[in-house]
């Protein structure tokens, strides 16, 4: 999920866009990928009413650990309405030994929303750290379509641990609201295209499905 709206987070994206474009296309790899679940996870939550999804990218990705892409999902069948999605991001990536770091700028694309596939009209930062075998990322939410939105009541942070195939994190967010939700998920990753996920919420309010989530994941990437 991902960026949006010509605000300074859209000239942002699209100025890194621009750069991206000539001389470094010698250096430049391309690629793709496609997935499909038994239904949409996002953040702890099924978000498409237990109705499967399909997904793929197009990803370009530059020597010097610039890259941008596009990302897309199939229909989300959600509480009110049935909408479609894709996504902008552009970010940064490098390593250091046992260190490695990623920043991003993610626009979230809703074509069936009214004025929701302007750029930047949702939007959001995101900072991953990784140090061995340890990960922590945060998230923030730059922009809202929401009237009277405050961006210090979005926010997200995970933090991971990662062993051979399996992975676990702790997911939660950071709204001060009786919307705040806490997730542990575990995830196995039976070979290169084949996972397995488990996720259940550990703090939400009392009227929150907190049902053990099971989510299987296949996906394939492609070099272009």
């Amino acid at each position: 999920m991902d960026s949006k709206k010509l605000t300074p987070i859209a000239s942002a994206l699209a100025l890194g866009l621009t750069t991206l474009t000539a001389p470094a296309i010698a250096n430049a790899d391309l690629s793709a990928s496609v997935a499909a679940s038994n239904f949409y996870f996002w953040r702890g939550q099924n978000i498409s009413n237990g109705a499967a999804a399909v997904s793929g990218s197009l990803d370009y990705g530059h020597e010097s650990g610039m890259y941008a892409g596009i990302w897309t999902s199939s229909e989300m069948n959600t509480d009110t309405t049935s909408r479609s999605e894709y996504d902008l991001y552009i970010g940064f990536n490098g390593e250091s030994g046992d260190f490695s770091y990623d920043i991003s700028l993610w626009s979230y694309q809703y074509p069936e929303d009214v004025g929701s596939d302007d750029v930047g009209n949702l939007s959001e930062s995101i900072i991953s750290v990784t140090y061995s075998n340890f990960n922590f990322s945060y998230y923030q939410v730059l922009a809202h379509p929401t009237p009277g939105f405050k961006e210090s009541q979005n926010q997200y942070l995970t933090f991971g641990y990662q062993m051979d195939k399996i992975g676990v994190t702790l997911g939660t967010f950071l709204d001060d609201s009786e919307a705040d939700k806490t997730h542990l998920t575990f995830k196995y990753t039976a070979n290169e295209e084949i996972s397995f996920l488990f996720s259940k919420l550990v703090d939400a309010p009392s009227s929150t499905d907190d049902d053990l989530l099971v989510n299987v994941e296949w996906s394939k990437t492609f070099d272009l």
